[in-house]
């Protein structure tokens, strides 16, 4: 379940990224990063082989403060559909889709 407190803040990071707003950095584990200079946030997934379930999971982290905060959610609760969309958002950012797909028509 998405906490109450993050749900208008993954709204506006979704509206932020499709609007080209801010960049998503890739990690090496799959996952995308955005940063600030006072903070980072971490989105990512993972199944569970083992309980046939997927997650995705979000995490905040607070350099300044050291605050951490984050939470997942499964496959079967009602939010998954919103952070499989600010999951694709990030992934299309980290690889600069937007250009890329131009670049493909332009060659066609």
């Amino acid at each position: 379940m998405i906490p109450e407190v993050y749900k208008s803040f993954i709204q506006k990071i979704i509206e932020k990224t499709n609007d080209g707003e801010v960049k998503w950095e890739s990690t090496r584990n799959e996952a995308y990063v955005l940063r600030t200079s006072a903070a980072t946030i971490e989105v990512g997934q993972y199944i569970d082989h083992d309980a046939e379930v997927g997650y995705y999971y979000f995490k905040f982290f607070n350099i300044k403060t050291k605050n951490k905060a984050g939470f997942r959610v499964n496959h079967l609760e009602d939010e998954y559909s919103t952070m499989e969309r600010l999951f694709a958002v990030a992934a299309a950012s980290a690889a600069n889709i937007k250009d890329e797909l131009s670049s493909f028509l332009d060659d066609l």
